[in-house]
């Protein structure tokens, strides 16, 4: 990237037009996700029973975690 081209100035504000383009639409996603997880995992789509929160909150507090690996 360090060169003597014109050009290559264009390409980089291309290329860091793309990145901040899928930050933006990694951001969005991650919000919808969170918008629905964090209350699936306190329990508030399951009976209010203690033992019945537990069990089932915590595949959606994994699931993250798992897709990263």
């Amino acid at each position: 990237m360090v060169r003597n081209n014109l050009e290559d100035v264009i390409t980089a504000i291309d290329l860091s037009r793309k990145t901040f383009s899928q930050i933006r639409w990694n951001y969005f996603f991650a919000m919808a996700y969170n918008i629905v997880a964090i209350p699936v995992a306190a329990g508030a789509l399951f009976p209010r029973s203690p033992a019945s929160k537990c069990h089932l909150g915590w595949p959606a507090l994994a699931w993250p975690s798992h897709q990263l690996v």
